[in-house]
């Protein structure tokens, strides 16, 4: 006499494996696009970094680079534009937006 599982085992393992992955998967992903957004914003932080550090080595400290405030605490467009050219060299951009611009 052979032994085998029946077809109604398998089809009931099979079933609860299923049951238990659509359990996880959720989790699985949620954590899986977490560590992904940790390490885009850890790649981010270390490009403006190394740009602002590159910057700084060219063009002074940055008290010097002439910081203006207005009455309500904004910087000036002077100092903006000023601010970007320095670290502009050392960033890949792909496309700017003006201040003030909404997409």
């Amino acid at each position: 006499m052979k032994k085998a599982f029946t077809m109604a085992e398998v089809l009931i393992t099979i079933g609860i494996i299923g049951v238990v992955a659509a359990m996880t998967l959720p989790s699985v992903l949620g954590k899986y696009k977490e560590k992904q957004t940790v390490t885009q914003l850890k790649r981010f932080y270390n490009i403006m970094s190394n740009a602002f550090l590159l910057a700084i080595e060219e063009h002074g400290d940055f008290d010097y680079w002439g910081v203006v405030t207005t009455a309500n605490n904004q910087a000036s467009n002077d100092f903006k534009n000023r601010f970007i050219s320095y670290l502009k060299p050392y960033l890949h951009i792909i496309y700017k937006c003006d201040f003030g611009d909404r997409m």
